[in-house]
């Protein structure tokens, strides 16, 4: 999704045949926020992701949507002497943006918390869990 937004400027629409060489399926009904800051940051990095196709290899054991079965849920094949460390083009990019989710994952946090402090400021000891 991110590469998608990146490399077009615009939210992707569910059913549209360009999404199957971005290896896009439910992703593009899901909330946009997300998206729509990374993708134009990563245009904006320069970082090249011509070479993700070689990294999306198809998991042929899926047994992703049965249902009954409740292991192997992995759609794509993940080889991690490829995808060792120095990283380059799609890795890099992909490492950066997990950096960058960490961080919105920690001002949300903190967001929150500075919300409940300001809703309810006559109870210092809200933030915390019942105490003993």
């Amino acid at each position: 999704m991110v590469r998608y937004v990146a490399d077009t400027g615009r939210l992707p629409v569910q059913g549209d045949p360009a999404l199957a060489a971005y290896h896009i399926r439910q992703e593009a009904s899901q909330p946009p926020l997300y998206y729509m800051v990374a993708g134009p940051a990563l245009r904006m990095t320069g970082i090249s992701t011509a070479d993700t196709s070689s990294y999306l290899v198809s998991n042929p054991y899926v047994t992703c949507g049965t249902e009954n079965i409740r292991h192997n849920k992995n759609v794509l094949r993940h080889n991690p002497f490829a995808e060792a460390f120095p990283w380059h083009d799609a890795l890099l990019a992909l490492h950066l943006l997990r950096a960058a989710s960490a961080v919105f994952q920690a001002f949300t946090v903190a967001g929150v918390y500075a919300i409940a402090r300001r809703v309810f400021p006559d109870h210092p000891d809200l933030p915390h869990w019942q105490r003993p």
